[in-house]
């Protein structure tokens, strides 16, 4: 039986599974050791890519920006995992 190929890549769900966990995508740059605008321009990419928005995205300002991962990024996260255990 040929083994199911993943929508997305390694570096790719790196990316996704740092964002959800920092919460951000400056945490995610910190976790990965990119630098941000590293980390928006491969987001942009994906988007672009799986005409999917990954990230609900909250600018700073008082309490600070944030980012969360919307429901295609969740579901992208666990079809890579269930393909590649």
């Amino acid at each position: 039986m040929k083994k199911q190929k993943s929508v997305i890549t390694p570096n790719e769900f790196k990316l996704i599974e740092s964002i959800k966990k920092a919460g951000s995508m400056s945490g995610a740059s910190r976790i990965l050791k990119v630098q941000s605008g590293e980390v928006k321009t491969m987001l942009n990419k994906m988007e672009s890519l799986y005409k999917v928005t990954i990230l609900h995205r909250r600018s700073g300002g008082l309490k600070g920006g944030g980012s969360q991962l919307t429901y295609e990024a969740e579901k992208l996260i666990r079809d890579y995992k269930s393909i590649n255990k």
